[in-house]
């Protein structure tokens, strides 16, 4: 099933912005799918999904916060890395700029500068065969920065490839955006043959492989 910005709350759209529209425009569920959205508490995404039908999951570090949100999913409080999940579970895996604050330390967590590559494999394991994982972030960059510092890493195609897929996901498609958090409106797809300079935001659709 394909989604479509209608079915969001404009509070929301206007919280995720870009990096929400690239997840809705791309995204495809299968019917009956299973789901699992990480860094949750304030995305509508799974409260959309359960009423839709299918079997929502997610699981945030912090309390639920989504105020014209039902919480109609099964929502777990805790570190991704930590808490109990099933193994082969779930079609899709949703990832709307959660992976790359894992670990940074700016939520409260625990530092751990390889928390988006073992949290990977958590989500690889996850899975079903077959499933996919999407993610979309606005935090993309030309070149990969792991911060020490602050809230989020900023990955480049290549560094988000090697830690986040490498030997686990098979990328099928990745879109670059552009978008300005002043200008609302000024959000669009870049082509692949552009120069990419001005992208702000990465969607990638990956597969898992192997079993």
């Amino acid at each position: 099933m394909k989604l479509n910005r209608e079915m969001f709350n404009q509070k929301t759209l206007n919280t995720y912005d870009g990096a929400l529209k690239s997840m809705i425009d791309n995204i495809e569920i299968p019917e009956m799918a299973k789901t699992l959205e990480i860094g949750c508490s304030e995305s509508e995404m799974s409260c959309i999904l359960q009423k839709l039908g299918y079997e929502a999951w997610g699981v945030d570090f912090n309390d639920w916060a989504l105020k014209w949100g039902d919480l109609n999913f099964k929502f777990i409080k805790g570190n991704f890395q930590s808490v109990e999940l099933p193994e082969n579970y779930f079609d899709v895996v949703i990832d709307i700029c959660a992976l790359h604050h894992f670990g940074i330390g700016g939520y409260g967590e625990e530092k751990d500068l390889e928390a988006d590559i073992k949290s990977s494999y958590k989500i690889y394991s996850c899975l079903k065969k077959g499933g996919v994982f999407y993610s979309s972030f606005d935090r993309f960059s030309e070149y990969f920065v792991e911060q020490s510092e602050g809230f989020f890493r900023q990955y480049n195609l290549e560094q988000f490839q090697k830690r986040v897929c490498e030997g686990k996901f098979k990328i099928e498609v990745y879109k670059y955006y552009k978008h300005s958090w002043d200008k609302a409106t000024e959000y669009h797809e870049i082509e692949l043959t552009q120069n990419i300079t001005e992208a702000k935001i990465l969607f990638v659709k990956m597969r898992k492989i192997g079993e």
